[in-house]
């Protein structure tokens, strides 16, 4: 059986986002060492999508799949940070396969980093 296909793997999964979620481990993503504002995109997949993807192929419960969800947005988001120039885009129709299931927002990012 996959991890993926077990409801401990998303236990602790949520356990790992947490501890990364950490004020100590987000003020150490901050300090960027020098990082110049370059353009930053950041493209994440569908929350709605994901959740459900944790509860079919997982097995997770709907309050699990959200935590587990929100956690991963909220350390993501933090990388926006990096940058003064950083852009976020929701792939709304994906989860994982963003450049398969949306390659039109790859390029948007790439027209935004040209300009």
């Amino acid at each position: 059986m996959s991890a993926l296909a077990k409801p401990a793997y998303y236990d602790n999964a949520t356990a790992e986002y947490e501890q990364a979620h950490m004020m100590s481990a987000v003020m150490t993503l901050q300090e960027k060492d020098g990082l110049p504002d370059i353009p930053l995109i950041l493209i994440t997949h569908s929350s709605a999508l994901a959740e459900k993807e944790t509860m079919e192929f997982g097995g997770a419960t709907l309050e699990l799949a959200r935590k587990v969800e929100t956690i991963w947005q909220e350390l993501m988001k933090e990388y926006l940070l990096f940058s003064k120039n950083s852009t976020y885009i929701e792939a709304d129709k994906s989860t994982h396969y963003i450049h398969l299931t949306q390659p039109e927002l790859i390029t948007q990012a790439l027209e935004i980093i040209k300009n």
